[in-house]
């Protein structure tokens, strides 16, 4: 039986671009995501931070996005927990980051367990 597992995906930071980080999985590991986003700052003009977790098909190279997998985009400073199930051996969050200068200091994980 796998066990839970916990990644940090993004640790406290000022961000002002678009990113992604990956977190990859084995095969045979945990499908069932439970994630959380902090945000402690933002500013700028219309700053908006968009987050969302996809999953990796090796078949076609591309990354999907996962059902259930996204946060609603954040324009003050708050936090959201979602949950999901995955099917790939391989997620990532991609994040985007929109308007003029902006600034976003937060925080993203995921805990992953059995399913």
């Amino acid at each position: 039986m796998a066990d839970r597992k916990h990644y940090i995906i993004f640790e406290p930071g000022d961000v002002a671009r678009d990113t992604s980080f990956d977190v990859d999985r084995g095969a045979g590991e945990n499908r069932f995501f439970s994630s959380y986003l902090d945000v402690s700052a933002i500013s700028g003009v219309g700053a908006t931070l968009a987050a969302k977790f996809q999953e990796y098909d090796e078949a076609s190279d591309t990354w999907f996005d996962i059902t259930g997998g996204g946060f609603v985009a954040k324009t003050t400073v708050t936090n959201e927990r979602i949950e999901f199930n995955c099917n790939s051996d391989r997620i990532r969050a991609a994040l985007t980051i929109t308007g003029t200068t902006p600034l976003i200091t937060f925080t993203l994980a995921a805990h992953s367990a059995p399913n």
